[in-house]
């Protein structure tokens, strides 16, 4: 199986969730779903300075069917 938008191969999740290091949740909107839950020891890291993510397709995740989350509002000064 491959990642939808970079192509790389993914790990495959077993139904167990054994192979599952990270847990992804879908925003209130529904439109995007980012890593909010990590196995530990984690065995991937952060990347980027800034708009940092998380290589999820290489450690293995799942999407939390039901759970949602939603982001405090930020002001102008913090979106510089």
């Amino acid at each position: 199986m491959a990642c939808a938008k970079c192509g790389r191969p993914t790990t495959p999740v077993s139904r167990d969730g054994a192979s599952v290091q990270v847990f992804m949740m879908t925003h209130v909107s529904g439109v995007y779903a980012k890593e909010r839950c990590f196995k530990l020891p984690p065995r991937a890291r952060f990347h980027g300075p800034t708009h940092e993510y998380f290589p999820a397709h290489e450690v293995g995740f799942a999407t939390f069917a039901r759970a949602r989350f939603s982001e405090v509002p930020k002001s102008p000064e913090q979106l510089r």
